[in-house]
């Protein structure tokens, strides 16, 4: 093949390109069943951090971006309690604890998207942003895990451009309303006054994998939230579907 046969074909795949770039674009719209799927028209600037709702009702998260061996325990805990939460997993934390991602999913809790390598998203560019979850779906996916559409950035991070290029990827980026702070290694009871003493209704609780003092706290937490007439929930049962708004605090609030 000489050089004008081969500048031939590539200015025919570059037209073909142009002209029908849909069939090389990722489809976001249609990957997940859930009614919190954002639609095409909707503009983000903020993530959710909590939820106007009816319902007397909490939702129980837990980032999962290192350790396994505990994991056991903690869906024991939650099995005692009759409570279902949501995790959000790290693409590298499903590499190397794939047994345990089947054992959470298996107990009946939610799967969410925490990244794949965990980097700092507000220097990434949207592309980067959007192969970087791409990545952790398609791990979870390749464990015939449901994943639902929902992103929490490492280290909470966001900005305006990290929102929107999370939203451009069909995912609804989920924040936290009270920290439970289990990172920083308080005792189980400063823990666990601390999340009783802030929790309210529509709020999204944050929790850590890998902690001994989360496993110790999280009976008397769950209790506790009860005893005040809290419902715990896994976050996609707390969010609301289209349409919503989220105002610049982070509150959802449905639109009627």
């Amino acid at each position: 093949m000489n050089r004008q046969e081969i500048f031939k074909i590539g200015a025919q795949l570059l037209f073909f390109l142009l002209l029908f770039p849909a069939l090389f674009i990722i489809p976001v719209g249609n990957r997940f069943e859930s009614a919190q799927t954002l639609s095409d028209q909707q503009e983000m600037t903020v993530p959710v951090f909590s939820v106007e709702t009816e319902k007397k009702a909490v939702a129980l998260t837990f980032d999962a971006a290192w350790e396994g061996e505990e994991i056991p325990r903690l869906l024991k805990i939650l099995e005692d309690a009759d409570v279902k939460a949501t995790f959000f997993v790290v693409g590298d934390y499903v590499k190397e604890n794939p047994k345990v991602i089947k054992a959470i999913a298996k107990a009946g809790h939610e799967i969410a998207n925490h990244s794949d390598a965990h980097p700092h998203v507000c220097s990434l560019s949207e592309e980067e942003i959007q192969k970087d979850l791409f990545a952790c779906e398609k791990r979870l996916r390749e464990l015939g895990i449901k994943i639902l559409p929902y992103y929490r950035a490492p280290y909470g991070e966001f900005d305006t451009h990290v929102v929107q290029a999370v939203a451009n990827a069909g995912y609804l980026y989920v924040q936290w309303s009270v920290d439970s702070l289990d990172w920083k290694g308080p005792s189980a009871e400063e823990m666990t006054n601390r999340v009783l003493k802030r929790t309210t209704s529509g709020d999204i609780l944050l929790f850590h994998t890998g902690k001994e003092n989360t496993l110790e706290a999280l009976p008397g937490i769950l209790s506790g939230l009860k005893q005040m007439g809290l419902e715990i929930l896994p976050v996609g049962s707390l969010l609301l579907p289209e349409p919503f708004r989220i105002d610049h605090a982070g509150r959802m609030f449905p639109i009627s």
